[in-house]
């Protein structure tokens, strides 16, 4: 299992990720497993660069999200 090692000794399964958002020089990860976000002094930039061979994808300059995380919903011409 994959994992990334954020700041105070704190650990995350990369599959237990569903994005990371960045503000400043903090990043909120939102993770699958107990609804726990983890907030985390630490700049988006600084996290390794590996996500982004592991199946994360940075959107814009505050998402990077687990492209494995992401659900296809697809709409009809019919549906409201």
């Amino acid at each position: 299992m994959k994992t990334l090692y954020l700041a105070r000794k704190t650990s995350l399964a990369l599959k237990d990720m569903i994005y990371l958002e960045s503000d400043s020089d903090y990043t909120t990860v939102f993770t699958k497993s107990d609804n726990r976000n983890q907030y985390e002094a630490l700049s988006l930039c600084k996290i390794p660069a590996v996500l982004m061979t592991e199946g994360f994808a940075r959107v814009n300059r505050s998402p990077t999200i687990n492209i494995d995380s992401l659900e296809y919903h697809f709409l009809s011409k019919r549906s409201v």
